[in-house]
């Protein structure tokens, strides 16, 4: 909780800056009426410095609150629609590690051919011990078809395939097959533009989508951008991009299986 409220507090979100708009006002007002008493003593006593000193202090008091004001009402109305970004998710706090934790229910990891999170040994094992702690968790793995790597480039397609032959040897790992039953692997074309990590995405207090927006012929994934959108937050921005995910889950795509005999794997 007290994570969840410093991040708050760090995003400036609207509720923040409502009461930060409250309170400046009630401040306004205090200083407003200090102000105006030694404008009042002064005209009684014009020959008392200490109270130049006080006036010049009340007006300097009164700057900062009316400064606030107008930032925290710019944050209203900037804050309106916008998303977090960066560049280079790994290591951040929206890194995999970080965001999928032992409360996830249902997690998607989707790419061209995941190899920026496959390439770390230690992304598959931790998936197998999330399987292990929690017997409601669902991981499903969404990458692009074999024809579309290798049209982008011929070295992709190699890519493709150490990639179908780790996830193979992933599956192969999990001996308990209701563990398996709650891994789901697809292929579909539609994962060529967009690289996503969805934490959740039907729960509205804990529903994430970390995506990287990229073009196709980008090889350079540790230089990519990504952006933040959370349910609580954006939930039309979530709805939108999040509702495209089950088609590429559909009876469209290919399964690991039907890949890996495509690709004599």
């Amino acid at each position: 909780m007290i994570r969840r409220l410093i991040y708050r507090l760090s995003m400036q979100s609207p509720l923040i800056s409502g009461i930060g708009i409250v309170v400046s006002l009630i401040g306004l007002a205090v200083v407003g009426i200090y102000v105006w008493k030694i404008s009042r003593q002064l005209i009684g006593d014009p020959l008392n410095s200490l109270l130049y000193f006080q006036a010049i202090g009340s007006l300097f008091a009164l700057l900062i609150v009316i400064r606030s004001i107008f930032g925290d009402i710019l944050n209203l109305i900037e804050r309106d629609g916008k998303i977090e970004t960066g560049t280079s998710v790994s290591g951040t706090r929206y890194d995999f590690f970080r965001i999928f934790d032992r409360r996830c229910s249902e997690i998607y990891l989707i790419g061209q051919n995941l190899r920026t999170l496959l390439d770390r040994p230690c992304t598959l094992t931790h998936l197998t011990k999330m399987l292990k702690a929690n017997s409601n968790l669902h991981v499903k793995l969404l990458l692009s078809t074999p024809e579309i790597m290798t049209l982008i480039d011929p070295a992709a397609g190699t890519h493709h395939i150490q990639t179908v032959k780790q996830l193979k040897d992933f599956c192969s790992g999990l001996k308990d097959a209701q563990m398996l039953a709650r891994v789901t692997i697809r292929f579909h074309p539609g994962t060529t533009a967009l690289s996503a990590l969805i934490r959740d995405p039907n729960s509205e207090t804990r529903g994430i989508i970390i995506f990287t927006p990229k073009w196709a012929t980008d090889l350079e994934p540790g230089n990519r951008i990504y952006c933040v959108v959370r349910k609580w937050k954006d939930p039309e921005i979530f709805k939108r991009i999040f509702g495209h995910v089950p088609i590429m889950v559909g009876r469209d795509a290919m399964t690991l299986e039907e890949v890996a005999n495509k690709l004599g794997v």
